[in-house]
């Protein structure tokens, strides 16, 4: 006979391989519950107050086209998705590329340092950094560093 633990539910069952193991009815509740608790919720994180999707669409359509400091469009940053909401007014943090899955938080919504995106995020800039090193390889052996002037 062998004796194994069923899905680290905590009690030992005893089975044989010819036998299936049927699951209690308290077994299958604490499996089921296990499951739901490992599935990802599919809500929205929000900043501190509960505010629902059809406002959150309403301010980003409202969000300004582009980053500027100054008065001066900054191309090298970006607006975090949703806008840091007061309770009278919203505002939206541009941040640079860099910030991006950088383990800082620097959107509302901690949408910046979100796991999936930033899993993406970082085979992306493990590419470009690839690409960067081959390109400069390929420089090295057309113009060999004692051909290039600099000014």
């Amino acid at each position: 006979m062998i004796v194994g633990v069923a899905l680290g539910l905590g009690a030992s069952h005893r089975h044989t391989p010819d036998m299936p193991h049927q699951l209690s009815a308290a077994e299958r509740d604490e499996l089921r519950n296990l499951l739901k608790a490992s599935m990802p919720v599919p809500e929205v994180k929000l900043e501190k107050e509960k505010i629902s999707k059809e406002y959150l669409q309403k301010l980003i359509k409202m969000r300004p086209e582009a980053c500027k400091i100054n008065g001066k469009v900054i191309p090298s940053m970006v607006f975090c998705p949703t806008p840091k909401v007061n309770k009278d007014s919203f505002s939206w943090n541009c941040i640079r590329y860099s910030d991006l899955c950088d383990g800082h938080v620097d959107c509302p919504n901690e949408e910046d340092e979100e796991s999936t995106f930033c899993m993406f995020q970082k085979l992306n800039n493990i590419e470009v950094n690839a690409l960067r090193r081959s390109v400069d390889d390929i420089d090295r052996r057309v113009w060999p560093e004692s051909q290039l002037k600099y000014n």
